[in-house]
């Protein structure tokens, strides 16, 4: 009961923790998602205070070229009088038109400066900008002035004289809030925003934008003081001012669709952990009745594997036994023959390679009867020269090999040390070459063992003519228990003994096979350079 107890409880803290971690995920992509929403939301603002900028500065530009056009007159009267009158029309006629952009334009003649009052000016600028217009025939850009809470101009200048000499000023003033109506008032900022346009230190605001300004009211938008606003700048260059262009977005437009994430994100969040929790309950509940039905099965296969050991082990010590007394009469005969035939140097060779596969043969009933006894036993790794083992092999391969079959073979001519076990290069050496054959024996072919070295590897290569193999085959050649052979004339174990065997040795072993052209394995082996 106890056991149980603290089962749930650790379900109960895993679910805990990872209800937390989900919603600590969809949290961050939340924040992501919302700071992203801000910051594209912000660049729009800023594009669209810049555009807006743009508009008003071409405007005010246009007034002033314009203002500069018609005021240029290149014939006037010889007396002031004549003067004035000339100018006087001239921008009479200028006015019914300059009323959309201007709300001041009058001509003072230069006796008269002295004494005249514009409003909004002080004496000192009208003086300083009427002296700049003197100076020049280009139109000079005044001061801003804020005549009331809603009128707000820039004056411009415009010296008049002819050839014998300067005689007056043309002042005017360009009418802000047109100009803001004409341009920035045609344009909206979001549903709810509006733009407005101020000096460098945002004072003497104009604001409204085409929602206002298409409305009945003629006041500004009215917003709460504490509503969070997005805003946006750009500045304009007018003569002496820095105006500022700025847009305003209430961040309660943008705020609803940000939550509407955010809730949504919420929802899937304990969708998905609810999920989890049920698809976690049904998955413990089948895996623990999969779990008792695999014990069942697994103990049933151990009773089995056991009962299949010892079968296996009580036969390999009998046929070890056997071998081992059916070899003994062979090495004692063999040892005799040695001693008759011990100056038929022919006959001693091949005495001695029958020898040298008794040993051999006694080695192999030595493992079988480890196998059988259940001990483990370490190989006798010893330093050897493969050629040699590699040389005597072949000589025996060539009793196996039949006519049909070439054999081309490849050695170096000193010695390559390997360090390992002679009959284990043996064993790889036949079943390689062994199996070439096979897949040689109806049409025949070559067989080709060419063995090199280059440091720090010996490279083993056993190539054949024959079938070759399909890829499935060649994904499962080094698995036990898998052969293409007919039943009774292969095991699997082979190719996969084989492959064991070249890691003892801390080498690789690599296959490239195609069918019907035929197949080739390289073995890598680590060697003792000589000294």
């Amino acid at each position: 009961m106890k056991k149980k107890i603290n089962k749930n409880t650790r379900y109960i803290c895993l679910f805990l923790t990872l209800f937390t971690f989900i919603i600590v995920f969809f949290y961050m992509i939340y924040v992501k998602h919302r700071n992203t929403v801000e910051e594209q939301q912000k660049n729009q603002l800023g594009v669209l205070a810049t555009t807006g900028a743009n508009y008003v500065q071409s405007y005010l530009e246009e007034q002033q070229y314009e203002f500069q056009n018609v005021l240029s007159i290149t014939k006037l009267g010889d007396t002031p009088k004549q003067i004035e009158q000339q100018v006087t029309q001239k921008i009479k006629l200028y006015w019914s038109i300059a009323l959309t952009y201007l709300d001041y334009l009058e001509y003072f003649s230069l006796d008269r400066l002295p004494i005249i009052e514009i409003a909004g000016l002080k004496k000192e600028d009208i003086n300083h900008y009427t002296k700049l217009s003197m100076m020049s025939n280009e139109v000079v850009i005044g001061p801003w002035v804020t005549i009331n809470s809603d009128n707000n101009g820039i004056y411009i200048f415009k010296g008049i004289f002819n050839e014998n000499g300067k005689h007056g000023v043309v002042v005017g003033r360009i009418d802000l809030k047109m100009a803001f109506k004409k341009t920035i008032g045609q344009m909206s900022v979001g549903s709810n925003g509006y733009f407005t346009l101020g000096d460098i230190n945002n004072n003497k605001l104009l604001q409204g934008g085409s929602h206002f300004y298409q409305s009945s009211s003629s006041h500004t938008p009215h917003f709460e003081q504490d509503d969070p606003m997005i805003n946006g700048y750009s500045f304009i260059n007018f003569g002496e001012h820095n105006l500022l262009v700025s847009t305003k977005l209430p961040y309660y437009e943008i705020e609803q669709p940000i939550k509407l994430t955010f809730y949504f994100l919420i929802g899937l969040s304990i969708g998905l952990f609810l999920l989890f929790v049920f698809i976690t309950f049904t998955l413990v509940k089948m895996n623990r009745v999969k779990i008792e039905h695999s014990l069942a099965i697994q103990y049933q296969e151990e009773l089995y594997a056991l009962n299949q050991n010892a079968t296996l082990g009580f036969f390999s010590r009998e046929i070890a036994h056997d071998y081992n007394n059916l070899l003994t009469p062979i090495q004692i005969y063999c040892e005799l023959l040695e001693d008759e035939l011990k100056d038929n140097e022919e006959l001693s060779d091949y005495i001695n390679e029958v020898n040298l596969a008794v040993n051999q043969c006694k080695r192999l009933a030595s493992r079988l009867l480890s196998f059988g006894s259940n001990k483990t036993s370490s190989p006798s790794y010893t330093e050897f020269d493969s050629i040699e083992v590699i040389q005597s092999s072949i000589k025996r391969l060539r009793t196996l090999i039949p006519a049909s079959i070439q054999l081309d073979v490849s050695l170096p001519t000193t010695k390559v040390l390997l360090y390992g076990e002679q009959l284990e290069l043996v064993q790889i050496l036949f079943n390689l070459c062994l199996n070439g054959v096979h897949a040689m024996e109806e049409t025949g072919g070559t067989l080709s063992i060419h063995y090199s070295v280059e440091s720090p590897m010996a490279t083993l290569i056993i190539s054949d003519t024959g079938s070759g193999m399909s890829e499935e085959t060649k994904r499962q050649i080094f698995t036990s228990g898998f052969t293409t052979k007919k039943e009774g004339q292969g095991n699997g174990l082979g190719l996969a003994i084989v492959a064991k065997t070249v890691e003892k040795f801390g080498g690789t072993i690599t296959l490239t096979s195609t069918l019907n052209v035929g197949t080739t394995f390289t073995i890598q082996l680590p060697y003792k350079e000589n000294c």
